[in-house]
């Protein structure tokens, strides 16, 4: 009788876990980049994990104007876009500061289309941060882009 009563417990519990489990998703965003002479050929992107101590290379594509990207819960990440003779530029994002619960429910699609400018001929321009940076909002319930006014 023990014996069935502890199996028993055992299923019910074990079952109670598999059902509670949380399966997270990935965020994902589309990006488009051309040049400010509107060519879409040959942009170089690619997609780094930000930690506290390293930048990571996750991938990078290239010949491609069109990118969906996926980012995981709880991870920093920077995307570059670059191309030879054009100014750089990189984006942030987050999916910090979001509940799992939160994290497991859709978000708004978003779109980003980059442009890349042409390198002057007599300097060497280089943004010192991020153009933009997209996450998480409290208060819209979803995620936010911001601009930075310096670096546009």
């Amino acid at each position: 009788m023990k014996k069935t009563i502890s199996i028993l417990f055992f299923i019910s519990f074990l079952s109670y876990g598999l059902t509670n489990q949380t399966i997270l998703k990935n965020y994902e965003i589309v990006f488009k980049c051309k040049t400010d002479d509107n060519k879409y050929k040959d942009p170089i992107v690619s997609l780094f994990e930000i930690s506290t101590d390293k930048k990571t290379l996750v991938k990078t594509f290239s010949n491609t104007y069109k990118n969906k990207l996926q980012f995981e819960y709880q991870k920093d990440y920077l995307v570059s876009f670059e191309k030879a003779g054009y100014i750089k530029k990189e984006i942030s994002v987050s999916t910090k500061n979001i509940s799992k619960e939160r994290w497991n429910k859709e978000f708004a699609k978003l779109f980003c289309n980059i442009n890349l400018s042409k390198q002057p001929k007599d300097s060497i321009v280089q943004h010192s941060r991020p153009v933009s940076i997209i996450s998480y909002s409290d208060t819209l319930g979803d995620f936010d882009i911001k601009f930075d006014k310096i670096n546009k």
